[in-house]
């Protein structure tokens, strides 16, 4: 079989820092996984950023409250610890062998 990682942030920080930071961390657990003797072919991994958020925690919805110019929307209900936690993930799906 062959494992599938993808990994995930929140909506805290620049897009670009959150993509970067899923690449590490989809990164992170290929290394481990090999280190553990797995042939690194069999590793399919990749990071999605704040792209497949798993709610309605996205850059200027709830996430922060604020705007691009930093003005605070007085509707917003912004986002819990929880629902910021639900995004920050790393997913493994097996896949059947090539």
């Amino acid at each position: 079989i062959r494992v599938d990682l993808s990994s995930h942030t929140d909506c805290h920080e620049t897009q670009k820092h959150n993509q970067d930071l899923s690449n590490n961390r989809a990164q992170s657990c290929v290394d481990y996984i090999v280190s553990k003797g797995i042939d690194p072919s069999r590793i399919v991994a990749k990071g999605y950023g704040e792209s497949q958020l798993k709610n309605e925690c996205a850059d200027y919805v709830t996430c922060g409250c604020e705007d691009e110019n930093k003005q605070i929307d007085p509707n917003c209900q912004e986002c819990t610890k929880d629902q910021h936690q639900a995004n920050r993930r790393t997913e493994l799906r097996l896949l059947p062998d090539e």
